[in-house]
């Protein structure tokens, strides 16, 4: 709200008739020896700045004869008892301009999606205020009549409308909340995600949970739910839609060592074991163990838990391949597994066809990797 002070209003004392005839426009020329003075006049109050007549505060002599409209918000008049103010919508007695508008509230959502930038439904404002800034805490945006600035926008008056936008939580089923200030008034807004679909007890195989990861069904290890990445290892994208990059076709490493890491459960405690002990090991072919470690150093939908499947968990995969999606169908590719078979070689599962066995640790081009977690 823009307030005339006392000070200005007084600064527009009684003057010489002098005084009054430069004054009768904005940008007449006044003398030095006028430099400082303050002249008033039926069009408004002046005062003599660089040799120019400046003009400070409008009073308009009546209460009536003078609309109250936009062009006219921010001024003052005189009632004959006592000064009003112009809002852009209408007079009002000073001592009713408040410092906030009336009391406002945006409606709050549930059921969002994770991580989504929200815009609130438009509010228009009401009550006797002036030229007020709206803060928001929380928010990315705030919109004045349409027009969309930052988190801090100036000039609100009664009848503006105002929006604002703000992001949902990454977090399923968690409520994060804006709050919106304009002077001394406040109000919350708040978004609430919808529940992760994966975390019920038996979510559909092929369910994309909420981090973008696919239920892939029940790991044999500990018969816990077990998710796959959307796509292979070097290609980006979601569920049946992997088109960005290129697989990776990974060779397992340590060929001709038995590294002892020989579960068909475990992909797990498969992986952590190889990283641990060979990941500096090289064959003369390749250094560490490239299958395991691509893994291991995936962050996707914010986990740091991923791990090359186990031969029975690859074969979960690969019963389920259909609802999971994304996987390499031809019959010269090998998806690969943490189940060492023998020193000089590997479990694997062709999805062409369902076919498992041992090959080579280090056939070159074959092995696309598919990561899981639990």
């Amino acid at each position: 709200m823009r307030l005339f002070p006392l000070f200005l209003l007084l600064s527009c004392y009684c003057i010489s008739p002098m005084d009054l005839a430069y004054a009768q426009s904005i940008g007449a020329s006044c003398t030095a020896a006028q430099e400082g003075n303050s002249a008033c006049n039926v069009n408004g109050c002046y005062v003599c700045k660089s040799l120019v007549w400046t003009q400070q505060a409008l009073i308009v002599g009546s209460a009536t004869g003078t609309d109250c409209d936009t062009s006219h918000a921010g001024l003052l008049q005189w009632t004959g008892t006592g000064f009003q103010g112009c809002d852009g919508v209408g007079w009002s007695p000073l001592n009713t301009i408040k410092t906030g508008p009336d009391t406002f509230g945006f409606v709050d959502r549930i059921g969002l999606d994770q991580s989504t930038t929200i815009t609130s439904n438009e509010i228009m404002l009401t009550g006797n205020f002036l030229n007020l800034t709206a803060n928001c805490n929380g928010c990315t945006a705030i919109s004045r009549n349409g027009i969309w600035g930052g988190v801090s926008v100036k000039g609100f008056v009664a009848g503006d409308t105002i929006a604002i936008k703000q992001v949902s939580s990454s977090y399923a089923l968690t409520v994060k909340t804006a709050i919106v200030s304009i002077g001394s008034t406040t109000s919350s807004w708040n978004l609430t995600t919808r529940d992760d679909p994966c975390a019920v007890t038996n979510p559909t195989v092929g369910t994309v949970c909420f981090d973008g990861s696919v239920y892939a069904g029940l790991s044999p290890d500990g018969n816990v739910k077990m998710f796959a990445m959307p796509c292979d290892i070097g290609v980006s994208g979601t569920k049946n839609n992997c088109s960005g990059g290129t697989a990776s076709l990974l060779k397992w490493g340590t060929q001709g060592v038995s590294t002892g890491y020989t579960s068909f459960n475990t992909g797990r405690a498969n992986t952590i074991g190889l990283i641990a002990n060979y990941r500096n090991y090289n064959d003369g072919i390749v250094m560490g163990v490239p299958a395991a470690q691509a893994c291991a150093n995936q962050t996707y939908g914010g986990h740091n838990d991923w791990y090359l499947p186990a031969a029975s968990e690859l074969q979960i995969l690969y019963a389920n391949y259909g609802s999971i999606g994304g996987f390499m169908t031809s019959e010269n590719r090998f998806y690969v597994s943490s189940t060492e078979n023998a020193a000089i070689n590997v479990r694997f599962v062709r999805f062409y066809d369902g076919y498992s066995a041992a090959t080579d640790k280090d056939t070159a081009d074959i092995f696309p990797v598919r990561c899981v977690r639990r």
